[in-house]
Parts: C-alpha cells; sequence; structure tokens
C-alpha cells in the first residue's frame, strides 16, 4: 500500500463517519473544500441516499392541498401603536 491509499482510505472512513468533510478538508490539509468534495464526493451521495432511504415512506397518503383547499392568507391588521 502507498502513503496516499491510506491517506485516501482514512478520510473516506471519516467522511463515512459523519465526519463534517470541511473538519476532513482541515485533516487532509486541502486548501479549497472543492478539491475534498471533488474527491469524497461520491461517499456524500451514499451518505445522501441513506438518509433519503430512512426517510421513505414516512409521508406515505400525502398529498398537497388543492387551490380551493388552502386557508385564505390572513389579511394585514393595522394597529398603531402610540
Amino acid at each position: 500500500m502507498r502513503p496516499y491509499q491510506v491517506r485516501h482510505s482514512a478520510a473516506l472512513e471519516l467522511s463515512e463517519r459523519g465526519i463534517d468533510l470541511g473538519d476532513v478538508q482541515g485533516w487532509l490539509g486541502h486548501k479549497q473544500i472543492t478539491t475534498t468534495r471533488k474527491s469524497y464526493l461520491p461517499v456524500l451521495k451514499s451518505r445522501l441516499k441513506t438518509a433519503s432511504d430512512a426517510l421513505a415512506g414516512r409521508f406515505k397518503g400525502w398529498e398537497p392541498l388543492a387551490d380551493d383547499e388552502k386557508p385564505a392568507a390572513a389579511e394585514p391588521t393595522s394597529t398603531s401603536v402610540h
């Protein structure tokens, strides 16, 4: 194994464990977070999929209200403060 591979694997592990990308950036010594994001974006996408899967079914049966079912906007009231 090369040192770069160990470094990359450790950074991936940090990201998979939920360590903030900015903290991973600092640990790696990247000046720009875009450098870190470019290398670890696939990991972030897998975490987003996991989060999405965790919410799956939570809104089952929910449908947005039709326009005629929406509550009317409250009329602004004028109150004077003396």
